[in-house]
């Protein structure tokens, strides 16, 4: 996945004279992204280099306009062509018109790739990723109760869980434990167990010892009694 910005505003360039609304291609049915057709690296990077899956943020010159999600090789067509200019086109999933409370840092280019994690357009791109994507687990959590991340070693799976757990419970840590399951460990390590200690006799005691689900439920049951303390 690359990150990319671009201006569509403009079909015949900016020295064209010729301006178009880019969120009228945004929500056309299906939704599109475009550029006109130029004898430059950016109309060919827009025809093949930019790939599906690739995330695009439509700008207005340092207004950011709309994060987008590539799900389609370019093509031409004439219905749209007539509708919005521009000559080539890419089907998008729309996924969000509220950008970061700042201007984007770099107002020249047509289409651009951010691939520099140090640069500041990189990282206006990837918050606003990550603002949606947290965004969208939140509601889907809310919704299921429970969601699974997929994928191999090292690709951020356990840093995701943690600020996902930060996010939901406000960044109090006491609300939120990782847990590793595996053959080891079982029921009396994540629900409750008996343990058994020694005394000052020397003898032997066991007890029942709630673990982390048990103490978490445990937690709960007493916020909710002092809210119906607070109520009554």
């Amino acid at each position: 996945m690359e990150f990319w910005h671009l201006q569509m505003q403009w079909p015949h360039g900016p020295d064209g004279g010729l301006e178009i609304n880019p969120m009228d291609m945004l929500q056309n049915t299906p939704p599109v992204i475009g550029t006109g057709e130029w004898a430059n690296h950016q109309c060919s990077d827009f025809k093949n280099r930019v790939k599906k899956g690739d995330i695009v943020c439509v700008r207005k010159g340092k207004k950011a306009v709309a994060l987008c999600e590539v799900v389609g090789d370019n093509f031409n067509d004439q219905e749209l062509e007539k509708k919005f200019i521009n000559h080539n086109y890419r089907r998008i999933n729309l996924l969000d018109t509220n950008p970061p409370a700042r201007d984007f840092p770099q107002t020249q280019g047509t289409l651009t790739i951010a691939e520099d994690k140090e640069k500041a357009t990189w990282n206006f791109i990837n918050d606003w990723y990550n603002a949606y994507k947290m965004k969208e687990i939140k509601e889907l959590l809310e919704y299921k109760k429970q969601i699974i991340l997929q994928g191999p070693p090292g690709t951020g799976k356990t840093h995701t869980a943690k600020e996902i757990a930060e996010k939901i419970t406000k960044s109090n840590k006491e609300n939120w434990k990782i847990i590793q399951f595996h053959p080891a460990y079982s029921y009396e390590d994540f629900v409750r167990g008996i343990v058994a200690t020694k005394t000052e006799e020397g003898s032997i005691s066991y007890e029942v010892v709630n673990k982390t689900l048990a103490e978490f439920a445990q937690k709960l049951r007493e916020i909710r009694s002092k809210m119906r303390m607070c109520m009554s």
